[in-house]
């Protein structure tokens, strides 16, 4: 296996465990946060494709644990996405189920604003703080994204990332199965650049999308899939959903954010309004301060001054009223 390497096929997974190689499915979504879809029914499409699986709900936890209590036979990698408060996407992945289940009590749970499966008030520098207590591994989900605002590059464009935080990441989701390839390309030569791990999901909302991109390891427990990726001993095999297969899971999404209608509403304006607004205001005191914009007023009016002096200003020529204005001027001063 050459592993590291990224592939853009589809996976033929009765093939995969002939190798004796293990394929996860380390992105997907159930409807214990923004989708539809049974805890049962992943299980069961899990099953048939002879798959593991990391149920990362949006800043939730109970359906991955479900999932793992329920089905003891399957593979299971305890993690969520968080979005941070940045809007980036972050996958979280924990060796055991009771730490990962420690982590969103303590940092997760009471973070989350009124629409639970958006922005939660931890940043990735917090989240990368965080996590420092913990056995855990860390990426990106799908950096270069559509709508861009939800991708962790997009963040880092604007300022609300530093570039820092890069080097305590462990991997980068290379292949999403809900990205266009030219997304996912970047995402590949991003990975490369950084030399970090590759790890990839279908980012299912369907069952049906389930499995259509895996993370190829040797490994055959968590423990040893997570230390796959740290050691960058992986690949990622996969294609992204095609045209027709889109509209059913932006139904299911949409149809349960509607359920946070006002909140959803309140952080888009925070996100796309508020925050930018409050920290361009920030970068232009910064930039200019008072002792800045001084200098530059005075500049402004010796510039003035010259250019007054170069054209022979001597104030502007006086205007003679018209002679309808005049009279009536004088007709209401007879009144006085």
């Amino acid at each position: 296996m050459n592993w590291r390497s990224v592939v853009f096929q589809k996976p033929q997974h009765e093939s995969i465990l002939q190798e004796g190689f293990t394929a996860v499915d380390l992105h997907n979504h159930s409807e214990y946060s923004d989708t539809t879809t049974p805890i049962t029914t992943i299980a069961k499409k899990a099953r048939k494709l002879g798959i593991g699986l990391s149920l990362t709900d949006h800043n939730e936890v109970a359906g991955n644990i479900k999932l793992a209590q329920d089905n003891p036979d399957l593979l299971v990698v305890p993690g969520l996405e968080i979005t941070t408060k940045e809007m980036a996407h972050v996958l979280t992945y924990f060796y055991s189920h009771d730490e990962m289940h420690d982590f969103f009590a303590t940092h997760i749970k009471d973070s989350r604003g009124g629409n639970p499966n958006l922005a939660t008030k931890v940043s990735v520098s917090d989240l990368l703080d965080m996590t420092k207590d913990y056995n855990c591994v860390i990426a990106p989900a799908h950096p270069f994204a559509f709508p861009k605002r939800f991708s962790f590059i997009s963040a880092m464009e604007r300022g609300f990332v530093d570039k820092k935080v890069l080097k305590s990441l462990h991997g980068v989701e290379v292949i999403c199965g809900a990205n266009l390839r030219y997304m996912n390309k970047c995402a590949v030569d991003w990975a490369t650049d950084l030399n970090k791990a590759t790890i990839g999901g279908s980012d299912a909302h369907t069952a049906g999308s389930l499995g259509s991109v895996v993370t190829i390891s040797e490994g055959s427990t968590v423990e040893e899939v997570l230390s796959s990726i740290k050691k960058k001993k992986t690949t990622v095999l996969g294609t992204e959903a095609k045209l027709y297969q889109r509209p059913l899971p932006l139904a299911k999404i949409a149809s349960c954010h509607l359920r946070y209608f006002k909140p959803t509403m309140q952080t888009q304006y925070e996100i796309s309004v508020k925050t930018p607004f409050v920290n361009t205001k920030k970068l232009l005191a910064k930039r200019f301060g008072s002792e800045t914009r001084e200098e530059m007023r005075e500049g402004f009016v010796s510039g003035l001054d010259a250019l007054s002096d170069e054209l022979h200003f001597r104030g502007y020529p006086h205007i003679e009223k018209p002679l309808f204005v005049r009279k009536m001027q004088r007709v209401l001063k007879r009144e006085e």
